[in-house]
């Protein structure tokens, strides 16, 4: 842990989440007000949020403060996730964290305070997303398919043993990976969330920021910009009202965790 970071957090009386992104990001301010009662730290990766997090409460015993991670999903699959959670990761239920903001519950919120029938917004945001998935099917496949294929080779590589020829041992491990099979199952479970409309799912695999874009939410809710959009999100999460309770238990809802 570099020395500024734990002095920075050593005076902290509550538990500490650190997070992907930066200080001056949109996701930092969300979530302190998600999470109040949490210290919220920036690191930037992924990466660098696991391994702090794990050396911080490794380190317990010295400063007696309780550190979690949250990142997001990334096309994690479940078996991951409950790894990273035993290890005080939580891990985003949507792709990414813009996806938060398409929380059905989110939308209605903002729909309803903009005074537009919160019904039809969320049927119109879900149809433009649905059609943008089926537009952008194939890439996302693709980028599911080559991340799958990557993690299924690194286990193999495990495998190998020192005492044979490893090129001959990575060849006969990579050719033991289905790899048309685990494309067939990926193209059959994103087409079946189109065809099924399934809102939530869609979330949880869509990796694209033109995502809030695309949905048209933004005309629909009466707001010229994405920017704008999550600015409201947020200004609404900073009163203790029975709107920003809706809009944060449902961003909770978002997150697993122990």
């Amino acid at each position: 842990i570099p020395e500024s970071l734990y002095l920075e957090v050593l005076g902290s009386r509550k538990p500490i989440l650190f997070i992907e992104g930066e200080n001056k990001s949109f996701d930092y301010k969300l979530y302190q007000y998600i999470f109040p009662d949490y210290t919220i730290k920036s690191l930037g990766s992924c990466a660098k949020v696991i391994e702090i997090v794990k050396s911080f409460n490794e380190q317990s015993s010295f400063h007696n403060i309780k550190a979690y991670g949250l990142i997001d999903r990334d096309r994690r699959n479940e078996e991951e996730i409950e790894k990273l959670n035993s290890k005080d990761i939580w891990v985003l239920d949507v792709a990414e964290v813009e996806n938060l903001f398409l929380e059905e519950n989110v939308i209605k919120e903002i729909a309803n305070y903009m005074g537009k029938n919160s019904d039809n917004v969320l049927r119109e945001v879900g149809e433009n997303i649905y059609s943008f998935f089926e537009k952008e099917i194939e890439n996302q496949i693709r980028l599911k398919f080559k991340e799958v294929i990557q993690k299924r080779f690194y286990e193999l590589t495990q495998k190998i043993t020192n005492d044979e020829d490893i090129i001959k041992q990575l060849d006969s491990n990579y050719n033991t990976i289905d790899k048309e099979k685990i494309y067939d199952e990926i193209k059959d479970e994103f087409s079946n969330y189109v065809s099924s409309k399934d809102y939530k799912s869609i979330l949880r695999v869509f990796n694209n920021k033109g995502l809030i874009a695309n949905s048209n939410l933004c005309k629909l809710t009466g707001l010229d910009r994405k920017e704008a959009y999550i600015d409201l999100v947020l200004s609404l999460l900073k009163k203790d009202d029975g709107i920003s309770n809706t809009i944060r238990k449902a961003i909770i809802s978002q997150i697993q965790r122990k």
